[in-house]
């Protein structure tokens, strides 16, 4: 009644194995490109973040230009308000007179300044310790906004 015959028990768990092996093979073969191409994609999100990087030197938080330059990269001011602002320290900084230690040591007009004022940053005057340059009052003002 039953004459039907079908496959051994061995013929099937030998294409069972051999099925598995196939798909293990396509996934291994897959993810292995797919990781590199994650790990690829990575490597070039840190090396544009490195690139982007400011690095500034503890002595460097002080200096005016330094904060200029950082409002420019970090998209605070435009190019336009950049080299202004660059033009109006410079200025600052080719006007400056010798070494002072007080204001009275300067010409009319000018103060003596160890570290000139800018934007968030006070300043620091001249004094016997930290010999200052005298530098035009209306030139400073500019620098401070």
């Amino acid at each position: 009644m039953m004459d039907k015959k079908g496959i051994s028990p061995l013929v099937a768990t030998l294409l069972l194995v051999a099925f598995a092996l196939v798909v293990g093979a396509i996934t291994m073969t897959w993810s292995k490109s797919y990781v590199e191409k994650t790990q690829e994609q990575s490597k070039k999100v840190a090396i544009d973040t490195f690139k982007a990087a400011i690095i500034i030197g503890i002595d460097q938080l002080d200096d005016p230009l330094k904060e200029i330059q950082i409002n420019y990269i970090t998209g605070k001011i435009s190019r336009e308000e950049y080299l202004q602002k660059e033009k109006d320290l410079l200025d600052i900084e080719s006007s400056s007179g010798g070494h002072c230690t007080t204001d009275a040591e300067c010409i009319k007009g000018f103060t003596c300044w160890y570290k000139i004022p800018s934007g968030i940053f006070v300043g620091v005057k001249g004094d016997q310790k930290n010999p200052g340059k005298c530098y035009s009052n209306s030139l400073v003002s500019k620098v401070k906004n």
